[in-house]
């Protein structure tokens, strides 16, 4: 398996997360709105929030290090062209 389908996956795995922790989130809203609590104030709301933020964090991350490993595989590639075409 290479490195860019393990980091696909990774990927994908961490949107799914992001997406279920939105909607925890959403859910826990909704259910602050009800009551009539203030979003800030509530504890598990914070929780909820700085999860969502964490794993923004780490889909910037991944992201990141995509860009890298394919510049560094174009770099790779860049050595093989020339030889390829020098002959």
């Amino acid at each position: 398996m290479t490195l860019v389908t393990i980091m696909t996956k990774k990927r994908a795995a961490t949107e799914r997360q992001l997406e279920n922790a939105k909607q925890a989130l959403a859910a826990r809203e909704a259910t602050l709105k009800e009551t009539g609590v203030e979003t800030k104030r509530d504890t598990i709301w914070r929780g909820l929030n700085a999860t969502v933020r964490d794993i923004d964090q780490r889909l910037k991350a991944i992201g990141t290090i995509e860009e890298r490993e394919k510049a560094m595989a174009e770099r790779r590639m860049a050595p093989a062209n020339d030889s390829a075409s020098e002959e």
